[in-house]
């Protein structure tokens, strides 16, 4: 699996310009109108173009919709290119039964977005606190 070779891409805006890009490709290529009865959900790796290198199901159920899917089709066509060491960001891809996809970030929320924001959190509970001791004193 290309997923667990290549080296990661992390930098928070670049993984969202992809994700965007990913989400167009795939439906570009999908032409079922629905897929199963239920969602189904894969770890999807694409390059730095939003090109798909690679695709893992998350369950049984995923593994076998994956032919009803474009991702066969465009790992095929990724993997025809010199592209095995290209640095990669990972999804959770999910194709609807409705016949709509979504594409969320693999990491979540960036660990720096919660650093900054627990510290903000902490400075703004300082203060208050600094407020309400001053005003008792």
């Amino acid at each position: 699996s290309s997923q667990a070779i290549a080296p990661e891409i992390l930098r928070y805006g670049q993984v969202r310009k992809i994700a965007r890009q990913v989400q167009i490709r795939l439906h570009e290529a999908w032409m079922s109108e629905a897929i199963a009865d239920r969602p189904v959900t894969y770890v999807v790796a694409a390059d730095e173009t939003g090109a798909i290198a690679d695709y893992q199901p998350v369950d049984a159920r995923a593994a076998d919709a994956a032919e009803q899917t474009p991702l066969p089709h465009l790992v095929k066509d990724y993997r025809s290119e010199d592209t095995l060491l290209r640095p990669l960001a990972r999804f959770h891809v999910t194709f609807k039964p409705s016949g709509s996809l979504n594409v969320q970030l693999w990491r979540g929320i960036p660990l720096l977005w919660l650093a900054i924001s627990t510290l903000i959190a902490i400075v703004a509970a300082g203060a208050i606190v600094g407020y309400v001791e001053t005003r008792l004193l």
